[in-house]
């Protein structure tokens, strides 16, 4: 029988999953596009860390009043990307060490409001086109982008909790 996990080790393991996560995210995100157009589909890969650097330039330039370099908003693009990746992936250890639900489900679910959220707060951040003016395809991209984040996320800490 096994140990009960302490939240901060579900809390610990849920992020490593999310990084897992979000390599394999990143991977589709920019992968899926290339894939399609060699059969003659969608569009150009999008930069899935654009919105991320954007951000990060955003917030460096209210917070140090002045303007910041593209490398700069890129590396600060690059820490939100992984470092938002890794938080919810330490929500999902809290939640899933709690409600223990089998594993793909919780990541369909979970990668499901991941992907919610995504389209709905970048939108609202001015970060992104809302859905409705993108690209099928983008959208898409996205979505499968986002529930591919989950499963990898839920299978990651599946396997790396002490019941996996």
């Amino acid at each position: 029988m096994a140990s009960q996990e302490t939240p901060l080790e579900a809390m610990l393991k849920g992020a490593v999953s999310g990084v897992v996560g979000t390599a394999a995210l990143t991977a589709v995100m920019m992968g899926v596009p290339a894939i399609a157009r060699q059969f003659g589909v969608g569009a150009a890969a999008p930069d899935a860390a654009q919105p991320a650097a954007d951000f990060a330039g955003k917030v460096a330039e209210s917070v140090l009043d002045t303007s910041v370099g593209d490398s700069t908003k890129q590396v600060g693009g690059q820490l939100v990307h992984w470092s938002y990746g890794a938080a919810w992936g330490a929500l999902y250890g809290i939640v899933q060490s709690s409600v223990k639900l089998p594993h793909l489900l919780h990541g369909t679910i979970f990668g499901g409001i991941v992907a919610v959220v995504a389209t709905t707060a970048l939108p609202a951040m001015r970060l992104t086109p809302p859905p409705t003016q993108q690209p099928a395809s983008m959208s898409v991209n996205q979505a499968l982008s986002h529930m591919v984040y989950g499963w990898v996320t839920a299978l990651t800490f599946h396997r790396l909790s002490k019941d996996g």
